[in-house]
């Protein structure tokens, strides 16, 4: 028993930039997209049960080998991966990197269900955002996202997920409608939020 309540208040939105300065349609088209998938994505515990380092290596490097990886990452991390070349993001180059691919997929945060910044930014910045099973279990980020979006975005296995980014690489309208069907809920919720500081407003009020 606690006298502490815990509720969701979308405050991983107050890492985003205001839709106002991230418009619809303000990032590179699908022709521009050189990268099926890209990761970016800091290492995490390694004792916990659903590791990124595991997520690379179950979901991504099997049917991506060389798709970019960014993020901060030991030596011997990078070694099990074979992946010397991964290597910091600065946080003023994420949009530029990001629009580079025309997928992602985010992973459990610290081998826990929470929901993060990560798929807001990509849904911001006009790339698809996968969702791994174990990401965001408690169902915040899409809870009211338009159904198919929804089932769309939430992959089951590594081979649907290949599955999928293959068809988005290969059906322009497909990947158009979901990078608009993201940027309209982004943009809905940070609004609703307050660009995530709605609760702490309320609190102070």
């Amino acid at each position: 028993l606690t006298k502490t309540r815990y509720t969701y208040d979308a405050l991983e939105m107050t890492a985003l930039p205001s839709p106002a300065k991230t418009p619809l349609g303000a990032w590179p088209g699908w022709e521009s997209r050189h990268f099926p998938l890209g990761m970016l994505v800091n290492e995490n515990r390694a004792y916990v049960s659903v590791s990124r380092l595991n997520a690379l290596t179950e979901w991504v490097l099997p049917n991506w080998p060389q798709a970019e990886v960014f993020g901060v990452w030991s030596d011997k991390s990078k070694a099990e991966l074979g992946r010397e070349d991964i290597r910091p993001c600065p946080y003023e180059h994420m949009p530029t990197v990001v629009q580079r691919w025309f997928t992602t997929l985010t992973t459990p945060a610290s081998g826990s269900g929470w929901a993060t910044a990560k798929p807001w930014e990509a849904f911001a910045h006009g790339t698809v955002c996968f969702f791994h099973p174990k990401y965001d279990n408690q169902d915040h980020v899409l809870r009211d996202a338009p159904l198919a979006m929804k089932d769309w975005l939430r992959v089951k296995t590594p081979d649907e997920l290949r599955k999928r980014v293959e068809h988005l690489t290969q059906n322009k309208a497909a990947w158009e409608w979901l990078v608009e069907q993201q940027w309209q809920h982004y943009a809905r919720r940070y609004e609703e939020a307050a660009g995530g500081v709605a609760a702490i407003m309320r609190r102070l009020g």
